[in-house]
């Protein structure tokens, strides 16, 4: 099993970084959706990820998740996340 990270990824953070470098709202959610269609589903459920509509922030503490999430996002859209995602 994966040991958990030392550092923490809001996924509510992440999603505002995503959906505000873009155009517009619309572009931002489908970037959203681009970058978590790359995750591996099962490992998102194992995490309790199931949707991404949620009204509470989501902390990923687990290194392999947030290995792939910001790798899914580095490669999908192309840029690298910011210090200010991670809690």
């Amino acid at each position: 099993m994966t040991q958990p990270s030392p550092r923490a990824l809001s996924l509510k953070a992440l999603m505002s970084f995503i959906r505000g470098r873009s155009q517009d709202e619309t572009a931002g959610q489908l970037d959203v959706y681009r970058a978590f269609l790359r995750v591996d589903p099962e490992l998102l459920k194992r995490h309790g990820i199931t949707t991404l509509r949620f009204e509470d922030d989501r902390v990923i503490r687990d290194a392999e998740l947030q290995e792939r999430i910001l790798h899914s996002v580095e490669s999908t859209l192309g840029v690298q996340c910011p210090p200010e995602v991670f809690v």
